[in-house]
Parts: C-alpha cells; sequence; structure tokens
C-alpha cells in the first residue's frame, strides 16, 4: 500500500488522533468530499509523519457559503453547465425546424442537406478525443471559453450565410460548430466530475442531458412561433447564433468562478494524472463497450431527431407548427425524465440494467414507425423520448467511474 493511501481516518470533530492505527479500514463519506492532510499536522507519533497523509472527512457546514465544495456556487456552476447545453442543442437543431425552407431558398437537395449534418459529426469521430486532451492540458475554464467561442462563431456564419444563400459558408459554420459543440460537451462531462462526487454525479449529469433537450424542445417550439412573426425561416437561424451567445457568456462566467474556486481550494488534485495517448491502450474495455454503445445509440437517434418533421411531412402529411409540436415530443420527454432516471442511477445503480431495456424499447418503437396506426407517430415517438432520457442518464455517468 502506498504512504499516500494508507487508509488513516480523521473525524471531522476534534478528537484524540493518538491512537489511530495505520490498518484502520476506510469508511465510505456521508458528504462524499474528503481532503488530504498531513499526518504531522495532528501530532500523530510516526516516524514517518512527514510523509504519510490521512484522509479528513469534511464538515460541510463549517465552509464559508462561497466554498468550491457547498452547495450554493456548485449549483450555479450546474446551471452553466446546463446553460451549454441549451445552446448547442438549439444551435444543433434550428436547420432541421426550417430543412425544407432552406432547401428551397439554396436551391439544394435532400442530399446537400444531409452534408449540413455530416460535416458537423465526420470530424467529431476522432476530435472529441484530441479535445479531450486539449482541455486535460490547458484546464477545465480555458478549454470551456475555447469551445464555445468555436460553437458560437459557427452558428454566426450559419445564420449569415442566409442573407446571400451561400451553401458554401453555411458548410463551413455547421464544420465550425461542430468543432466547438461536442469538445464543449466533453468539457462539460468534466465539469460535472470535478464539482460534483458519488452519489451526485449521476444526478448532475442527467440535469445537463435535461438541459440539452429543453434546447431542442426551445428548437421545435420557439422558432415556429418566430418564424411565424418574421415571417421568414432565417429568424430561426439567428435565434440559434443567440442562443449560442447565451453559452458562450456562460463560459466567461464559468471562467470567473474557476478562477475565484482555484484560489481558495485547488479543485485539481497535485497528483492529477495527465491522460495521454499512449493510455488510450490502458482504458477498460468496459469504456470501448460504452463507446460503441454510445456511437450506435446516437446513430439512429440524432438523425432520427434531426429530420423528423420532414419525415412527418412525407409519411403522414403532417407539416408547419403541428410536425415542429410533434417533434417536441422526443426533446420534452427526454427533458422530465433524465433527472428521474439520473437520480434512480444514484439511488440504486443498474445502469448496465436501464441501458439494455432501452435498447430493446428503442428497437421496437422504431419498428412500429414503418405501420401506420391511428396511434401513430405518438406512440412510437413518446417511447422513443423515454429511451432518449434513461439511456445517456445511466451511459454517461459510468465514464469518470471507470477511466
Amino acid at each position: 500500500m502506498k504512504e499516500e493511501n494508507a487508509g488513516l481516518i480523521i473525524p471531522s470533530t476534534p478528537g484524540n488522533y493518538d491512537d489511530i492505527e495505520d490498518n484502520q479500514p476506510k469508511r465510505h463519506s456521508k458528504t462524499g468530499y474528503w481532503q488530504f492532510v498531513p499526518r504531522s499536522e495532528f501530532g500523530v507519533g510516526d516516524s514517518r509523519a512527514e510523509d504519510v497523509e490521512v484522509e479528513v472527512e469534511l464538515d460541510l457546514k463549517s465552509l464559508p457559503f462561497y466554498h468550491p465544495k457547498r452547495a450554493f456556487l456548485r449549483y450555479i456552476v450546474l446551471f452553466i453547465a446546463c446553460l451549454f447545453s441549451v445552446g448547442g442543442y438549439f444551435g444543433y437543431d434550428s436547420i432541421g425546424v426550417v430543412e425544407l425552407e432552406i432547401e428551397g431558398d439554396y436551391h439544394i437537395s435532400k442530399e446537400d442537406f444531409g452534408l449540413l449534418y455530416s460535416v458537423y459529426s465526420f470530424p467529431n469521430i476522432i476530435l472529441p478525443f484530441f479535445g479531450g486532451l486539449l482541455v486535460d492540458k490547458i484546464g477545465l475554464s480555458y478549454g470551456a471559453l475555447l469551445f464555445s467561442s468555436l460553437m458560437c462563431s459557427g452558428a454566426f456564419f450559419v445564420a449569415l450565410s442566409s442573407f446571400q444563400r451561400l451553401f458554401g459558408l453555411m458548410l463551413f459554420g455547421r464544420f465550425l460548430f461542430g468543432l466547438g459543440a461536442e469538445t464543449l460537451y466533453v468539457c462539460q462531462a468534466s465539469i460535472c466530475s470535478a464539482w460534483f462526487k458519488n452519489k451526485e454525479l449521476a444526478l448532475s449529469m442527467a440535469l445537463v442531458l435535461s438541459a440539452g433537450r429543453l434546447g431542442s424542445f426551445f428548437t421545435f417550439n420557439v422558432n415556429a412561433f418566430f418564424i411565424l412573426v418574421f415571417s421568414t425561416y432565417k429568424a430561426a437561424l439567428w435565434l440559434g447564433f443567440i442562443f449560442c451567445s447565451l453559452a458562450f457568456l456562460s463560459a466567461i462566467v464559468y471562467f470567473l468562478i474557476h478562477r475565484f474556486a482555484d484560489s481558495i481550494e485547488q479543485l485539481t488534485p497535485p497528483n492529477h494524472v495527465h491522460i495521454s495517448l499512449v493510455d488510450v491502450r490502458k482504458f477498460p474495455v468496459d469504456v470501448w463497450i460504452i463507446g460503441v454503445v454510445v456511437a450506435l445509440f446516437s446513430a439512429a437517434f440524432f438523425p432520427f431527431q434531426s429530420t423528423l418533421i420532414a419525415y412527418l411531412d412525407t409519411f403522414y402529411g403532417i407539416n408547419g407548427v403541428p410536425a415542429s409540436l410533434i417533434a417536441s415530443i422526443i426533446p420534452f420527454f427526454s427533458m422530465i425524465f433524465s433527472p428521474v432516471f439520473g437520480y434512480l442511477v444514484d439511488r440504486f445503480s443498474h445502469g448496465g440494467v436501464i441501458v439494455s431495456v432501452g435498447v430493446l424499447v428503442s428497437i421496437g418503437s422504431f419498428g412500429l414507425l414503418f405501420y401506420e396506426y391511428s396511434v401513430q407517430p405518438y406512440l412510437s415517438i413518446i417511447s422513443i423520448g423515454l429511451v432518449f432520457a434513461a439511456v445517456p442518464s445511466a451511459l454517461w455517468p459510468s465514464l469518470p467511474l471507470l477511466v
């Protein structure tokens, strides 16, 4: 056993520390927060007093309200992380709401329109990994600033392209948007891991996912209203830029909070190990399995949601505002139930069971869409929305525990 992990427990209340033995077993912290304090500070008579550190369970109530481990500051950070998702998902889905209008105004085919999603997704097969290494190198606060600015810039170019119908500029904007958004989500997950521990982690990540679904819900409903008010689809694109700007401003606020928190207590431990490309081969098999599940799940759900309005128009004859309302069912149910599933994972675990059941339900739901019953497409879309809440809420919190 390494000396810095000698397993010594110091209670949060004052007492006599001389009788603590090296072989005392560790116990779980009720607060979930521990700090390492040199044994010598407590006057423990031992020849290794200068080298051995012991764990101290923090009494959170004794800390000032602005301390990084108190709820006040952590909930502000969680709200900021949620704004990242709202801006990113709103910007991502904004073009899907006006797909038919873009195809008509830019004189492009559906295949050309699909390129707007391809240029977003294709680089992100690899780039988020390198972006994660960069975030690990420069820190969370600088990473949030960098990638939120890329996302915001991309949304600006997408909206700007509508004035002269420059499809090439729109493609460039989507490419830039993807470079920023997907790696910002990596940074966002790291922020949750840094500020929330143990039984709070899954719920915090689920709330972030729920905020993303809220962004998609706003896209399908608020955009439809703005298009009616301004009588142009361009309003949807500029509204996407505004929401992305909100995410960028939130990143600036987080940068200041992170600097302030670091001045009180270093968020990244001094013994934090930076991951390199060589360390990838050391990842456990479970990490790669989760990666495959996430890739297949995303390949099924995100393209479906992005093209759902056009699908409803083609196969069900539903268009306009009614189609936007139906398409918003998926993010609405995901938004409501993501925190519920996150709480269940925190409380009872069994994330693997939730993922397995969710995948089976999704297979049946997509299969039902081939048949036009009187209850369709509502039954399938509602069940897809529930799966969209359950599976990510169970998958994402497992990664910080494995790596």
